[in-house]
């Protein structure tokens, strides 16, 4: 719940409606509610995992925010101050590697699915407000 305070806190710096955000948020979590059941429905890991708790949710509000202002200063560890798009390109990474990983019980693709709607929230909804791709005309 931190990470989607410090997330959410970024996108709303900006002049988010409480609708548009929570509109990130809940597609967020849809999405990667979504990507879990796909990727367990294919069925290539040895061991099942759970999906449980908010973290598409967090993901997808990160990468949004991540599009939004990309040098954001973010905490790492709590002390090691990374830029926001450098913080989440790595959770992406990560979340890619162990994708089928048969000892991990994580649920990566909720991850990835929550990144992915979070990125096409960006593209679609919030480059008006500025980011990497400019306020449009």
């Amino acid at each position: 719940m931190f990470s989607l305070y410090a997330f959410g806190s970024v996108l709303l710096s900006v002049g988010l409606s409480p609708v548009v955000f929570a509109t990130v948020v809940c597609g967020s979590a849809i999405a990667g509610n979504i990507g879990f059941l796909y990727h367990q429905a294919r069925g290539k890991r040895a061991r099942q995992s759970y999906g449980l708790g908010a973290s598409g949710a967090v993901m997808g509000t990160g990468a949004a925010a991540a599009l939004m202002l990309p040098t954001a200063p973010m905490l790492l560890f709590g002390f090691i101050p990374v830029p926001l798009f450098v913080l989440l390109g790595g959770y992406v990474y990560y979340d890619s590697y162990y994708l089928d990983d048969p000892n991990s019980v994580v649920g990566h693709s909720a991850h990835l699915g929550g990144a992915a709607f979070g990125a096409a929230s960006y593209l679609l909804l919030l480059r008006r407000f500025g980011g990497v791709l400019g306020r449009f005309r």
